[in-house]
């Protein structure tokens, strides 16, 4: 909830400078967390356990089927409520 926010919604995360190999110059870069209000249950369950994630912010989470489902059913009831 800290990144995504309590109702899964995308949020600015942190912004961080780096020097352009090939230019010399030093770039701004922002990283955005994703809304995950209306993502699929596969895609999250994926995510959450890690899978097709290399490289990416998202931590693994050591999470039953149930714990998943339950994330998602929240998160879509949350949203469902202000719509």
């Amino acid at each position: 909830m800290k990144c995504h926010g309590p109702k899964g919604e995308s949020k600015f995360f942190v912004s961080y400078k780096e020097r352009n190999k090939s230019t010399n110059i030093i770039e701004t870069y922002n990283i955005q967390i994703p809304d995950i209000r209306n993502i699929p249950i596969e895609k999250l369950k994926d995510v959450l356990q890690g899978k097709n994630n290399a490289g990416k912010i998202m931590p693994t989470y050591f999470l039953s089927n149930e714990e998943i489902l339950a994330i998602h059913y929240y998160l879509q009831q949350i949203n469902k409520k202000k719509k």
